[in-house]
């Protein structure tokens, strides 16, 4: 074999390489989460927990952001009556 032919078939195997190998490396990501989810393993349970108990938390905080409000509003308003006192009518 002449170094030609041997170098022919060297690129040769490396296109069929890459255009074999790269799909399978680029695209493994999805086809696991695609096997996953068929399968059922996917983290749904997992995360669904962590959604609930964000939910509660930022509910709790909602709440406590609600009577600050509260308070706040009645405060600018007993401080309104003492800068503006009502006006007598003569």
């Amino acid at each position: 074999m002449d170094p030609g032919t041997v170098t022919g078939i060297c690129i040769i195997i490396a296109v069929v390489g890459v255009v074999f190998w790269l799909p399978i490396i680029v695209f493994f990501p999805l086809i696991k989460s695609i096997a996953d989810r068929i399968s059922g393993k996917s983290g749904q349970s997992l995360q669904l927990g962590d959604l609930q108990k964000k939910v509660q938390f930022l509910e709790h905080e909602l709440s406590e952001i609600r009577t600050r409000q509260l308070a706040l509003e009645d405060t600018h308003k007993f401080d309104q009556q003492l800068t503006n006192p009502p006006k007598q009518s003569s």
